[in-house]
């Protein structure tokens, strides 16, 4: 049998959506700092830019859409939105979303 050292994962990082539509900066700081990566504050200004997940306006044909939390809301039937809360209550829940 081989003798083998296991090396435990760090916890791992969770952050919130609203956390990242918030502060696109602070969201990459984490990151970089999590994962233990050097990133200059003009290469977090050039990713924030990029990265940026709230449009101004929605263009019906890209995946990316205004990036606004909560939009789901005002895009689905509420019946939708009744039966998906129902199905993910659970995982709602834990995250603190209901």
């Amino acid at each position: 049998m081989r003798n083998c050292s296991r090396v435990p994962s760090p916890p791992p990082l969770y952050v919130k959506y609203d956390q990242y539509i918030n502060d696109v900066d602070k969201f990459i700081q984490q990151v970089a700092a999590y994962l233990d990566v050097e990133i200059s504050q003009a290469g977090i200004t050039r990713l924030a830019q990029e990265a940026a997940p709230v449009r101004t306006a929605v263009d019906l044909s890209a995946h990316k859409r205004s990036g606004r939390s909560g939009q789901y809301i005002k895009e689905l039937q509420p019946s939708t939105v009744s039966k998906l809360n129902a199905v993910l209550s659970e995982e709602l829940a834990y995250w603190s979303f209901l």
